[in-house]
């Protein structure tokens, strides 16, 4: 007697099957973006340079490093406001009103 299946079981093995190769596919996708591959990697000479240039890791000095740019980028800020302010204030010198002498 020959083995059959019928239509709906064929049917039901070939969603499993899709079914389980996205999944496999999503987690290739995670592995990949956990461990620097894809999209979100470093370069190849970003990373030649970031071994090259330090052998030691210090948290610390990459703590004040950011806090450093991060202050920097406030004062700029802060800087440019102050400016803008001051040119709003102060009349344009195009509009200064002529002075008559007698």
């Amino acid at each position: 007697m020959k083995n059959r299946r019928s239509e709906k079981s064929e049917v039901n093995e070939e969603e499993r099957m899709k079914s389980s190769k996205s999944i496999s596919m999503k987690r290739n996708k995670k592995n990949m973006s956990r461990l620097g591959g894809g999209r979100g990697g470093l370069s190849l000479q970003a990373f030649a340079n970031a071994k090259s240039t330090s052998a030691q890791y210090n948290p610390a000095l990459l703590k004040k490093q950011r806090e450093f740019y991060k202050n920097a980028k406030y004062v700029s800020k802060f800087k440019k406001t102050l400016k803008q302010q001051g040119q709003q204030s102060n009349p344009s010198p195009a509009v200064k009103p002529v002075e008559v002498f007698f």
